[in-house]
């Protein structure tokens, strides 16, 4: 980690500091059932679920949730970012 005044470093895949260009990537599902919310919000509606292991692509970071999309991006929305691997 670099210093704490500086922003960066190893925060940027919790959803705070660093660079929004480290939130684009491809992850998979940690868990069955993974909830796909319509906004970054616990309480948002649930548009989708996940199977364990199912692949997404994550464009960005928000209060702890990553936007993803599965391929063809029939499935979008939300997630826990703690919740992919």
């Amino acid at each position: 980690l670099q210093g704490c005044s500086s922003g960066q470093g190893g925060f940027a895949g919790l959803g705070f500091g660093g660079d929004a260009k480290k939130a684009e990537g491809v992850f998979y599902s940690g868990a069955a059932g993974l909830t796909v919310h319509k906004a970054a919000d616990p309480s948002s509606p649930v548009v989708a679920k996940l199977a364990l292991h199912e692949k997404v692509t994550r464009t960005r970071l928000e209060k702890g949730f990553a936007l993803v999309a599965t391929e063809g991006g029939k499935k979008k929305g939300w997630v826990l970012n703690a919740r992919l691997l």
